[in-house]
């Protein structure tokens, strides 16, 4: 099915399969099983398109979505979403009255927002669920440890704030080594013994991230927090036990031009390419202002019938060349993220090219790119796919 405008010939557009979203979740909760999900959906969940996808993972009972900023939040709540819905970044004061309009949770971690939030839900005459947040090595937001029951007691004469949740981030999950994640989480461990000490509760406990659920069971508590793992990659190459995903997205464009450039000739700007011999030069419909990063340039690759080419030449905004051959004509199917016959390149591979992380190729693909959603229900039922990456 699609979700989309009319296709015809589009200039470059990524497809997202949303069975293979649904796949994805069935992979990661059976390594946190009888866990509540939250599932990231902030920056556009991850490129994916956050509309769509959300409602996808509301349709598989996740309990919670995850957002940066209230903004999102928003805009969750104006699709129809009526779920639970936590802000992971720290709000200002004067944001109490839009987490007020649309009944968003957020990290507590300010005394002034506190204040803010409290007498902002009181003239509404409603409660406001607030996540009190330990800062235990991080070090970008939240308290620390020692000032937990200290919080909690300003937390408490908020009458109209709920204490709902504790969590924490971990800043080296993805790390082969786990020796500071395990200081983190013991830290964390020892803020709740204090607040139950103290005669404290709250309804959930949440610290994992996509590398802590898959590494680190003790991390679990009574709710995950998923990102990555949702759109089919690894938190990193040194996670040990990471569940089976698969790619969600795939990145297309067009072969828009091609012409030949004789030996000594220079492609693009700054004159970054020179060709050594006489070479095919493919003008392809996509740019850094679509997301593929500039600093691919002379480094990239794509896929065209089926085959690998070179990215040649300064990346532009709004267009890319490839060094090909004969056999390709213009009006062919480029292939940036994705497969094409029996060979895939993934984010992974196009961030490692890029000297970056798959997050970064995957949310920075812009906002002027279409989204087309597909649902395939052999994705859905775990069959594998037998393409290759390239070079391997």
């Amino acid at each position: 099915m699609s979700h989309s405008p009319a296709r015809g010939i589009l200039r470059c557009h990524a497809r997202i399969d949303l069975a293979q979203l649904r796949g994805n979740l069935a992979a990661v909760r059976r390594h946190a099983p009888g866990k509540q999900v939250m599932a990231m959906v902030k920056a556009n969940a991850y490129g994916h398109g956050m509309i769509e996808c959300a409602r996808v993972l509301r349709g598989e009972g996740v309990e919670y979505l995850g957002v940066a900023f209230a903004e999102e939040g928003q805009a969750l709540r104006n699709a129809g979403d009526a779920g639970n819905i936590l802000v992971l970044s720290p709000p200002l004061p004067q944001e109490a009255a839009m987490f007020c309009e649309y009944n968003l949770e957020f990290v507590a971690c300010d005394a002034e927002v506190l204040n803010a939030f409290n007498h902002e839900a009181g003239t509404r005459n409603l409660t406001l669920n607030a996540h009190v947040y330990i800062d235990t090595g991080m070090h970008r937001d939240g308290i620390f440890t020692a000032q937990a029951c200290e919080f909690a007691d300003k937390l408490s004469r908020c009458s109209h704030l709920a204490f709902r949740g504790l969590c924490t981030h971990f800043a080296h999950a993805d790390a082969a080594d786990k020796t500071f994640t395990l200081q983190q989480l013991s830290l964390f461990n020892s803020a709740a013994e204090q607040l139950k000490q103290a005669g404290y509760s709250f309804d959930l406990l949440h610290a994992a991230n996509t590398a802590a659920m898959s590494d680190i069971a003790a991390s679990h508590f009574s709710l995950v927090r998923l990102g990555i793992s949702l759109y089919g990659y690894p938190a990193s190459a040194e996670i040990e036990q990471a569940p089976a995903v698969q790619p969600v997205l795939e990145l297309r464009a067009r072969v828009n031009a091609l012409r030949i450039v004789e030996a000594g000739e220079s492609v693009s700007y700054g004159r970054r390419y020179t060709a050594q011999r006489r070479e095919r030069i493919a003008t392809l419909s996509l740019g850094y202002g679509d997301g593929l990063m500039r600093s691919l340039s002379n480094r990239g690759h794509c896929l065209i019938r089926g085959r690998v080419f070179d990215l040649v030449g300064t990346i532009c905004m709004d267009e890319c060349m490839a060094r090909v051959d004969d056999s390709i004509k213009t009006g062919d199917e480029v292939v940036i993220i994705g497969r094409q016959g029996d060979l895939m390149i993934g984010a992974d591979r196009v961030a490692e090219e890029a000297g970056t992380i798959a997050y970064e190729v995957l949310a920075g693909i812009s906002a002027r790119v279409p989204r087309h959603y597909s649902d395939h229900t052999e994705a859905a039922s775990g069959i594998e796919n037998q393409s290759r990456e390239f070079g391997a």
